[in-house]
């Protein structure tokens, strides 16, 4: 957000304070520059936007502001309110038939993308009806998948899924959604949802074979994913994956296999055992993955 160092002008103002009366009354005058822009780029829209004040941007809207103008990080309005969460407002410039959707900023950033990596569902939903691109990429080739991905922001990830996006796109350096679920950094995603999102990436139909530009596939960076002194690598195809705090569980077809003996030793030593003695992970209060 601006300051107030920025060159406001009242109408501004009037946005970012949610002077209603004031801005009704401002907009009023003729000569009004309605599009005015401060030295950081924001004009009064975006300001309203960046305040969640939904009326202003109607009432600026309906007397005719450009939705689609930028700031100097290459912002719309739609943008900021799609990456602060802001529904009301997102819905309101959505009603606008002018807005452009897919607008991006300096580094090719979409709203969606923005939404998609704020885990707002919602206005994902919003801007997916809407028409925004699931399948456009950044500057570094990242689409806004990638960035639900890389957030482990599981229903933002299944909308992208269910609404037929590509699962072969590949990023700047040659990564899918499936290299980056299985590089995912652990600050961001536990174990429990990067296998979760892996499974789902698999079963959508996701290529494993694919490799990136270090001639990697994505299943190949498994071994990397550590937490409570599991590790996990799966060389099998497989239906489930799931993870409760006391086992670590891979179904392979009809063939159940869970431990919890042994968290400290790979899938692919254990897989070959027989487990049928231990307990279901059906009995677990914990949902399978």
């Amino acid at each position: 957000m601006p300051d107030e160092d920025d060159g406001f002008n009242p109408l501004i103002v009037a946005a970012l304070e949610g002077y209603n009366e004031i801005l009704n009354l401002l907009v009023s005058f003729k000569g009004i520059d309605i599009n005015y822009q401060c030295k950081s780029g924001y004009s009064a829209l975006m300001v309203a936007a960046a305040a969640d004040n939904v009326e202003i941007v109607r009432v600026l809207l309906e007397r005719g502001c450009d939705p689609n103008l930028k700031n100097i990080c290459g912002f719309t309005a739609l943008i900021i309110a799609a990456e602060k969460g802001h529904v009301n407002v997102v819905e309101a410039l959505l009603s606008n038939k002018n807005v452009l959707v897919d607008e991006t900023d300096l580094n090719g950033g979409t709203a969606l993308a923005f939404a998609a990596e704020m885990n707002h569902v919602d206005i994902v939903t919003m801007l997916i009806d809407r028409g925004s691109d699931i399948n456009i990429q950044n500057d570094r080739g990242y689409t806004a998948c990638m960035w639900a991905v890389k957030k482990g922001n599981v229903d933002v990830i299944k909308s992208f899924l269910a609404s037929g996006y590509n699962l072969e796109i590949q990023n700047s350096i040659g990564r899918t959604v499936l290299h980056m679920a299985c590089t995912s950094n652990l600050n961001f995603v536990t174990l429990y949802d990067a296998l979760h999102i892996i499974n789902m990436l698999l079963v959508a139909g996701s290529n494993e074979n694919v490799k990136d530009y270090y001639g990697n596939k994505a299943l190949d960076y498994l071994s990397d994913i550590e937490r409570d002194a599991i590790q996990v690598r799966i060389t099998y195809t497989y239906t489930n994956i799931y993870l409760t705090n006391n086992f670590i569980g891979l179904q392979t077809g009809a063939k159940l296999a869970t431990t919890s003996k042994h968290r400290s030793r790979s899938v692919r030593e254990w897989i070959h055992q027989d487990q049928s003695g231990l307990e279901s992970p059906a009995a677990s209060s914990s949902s399978c993955i």
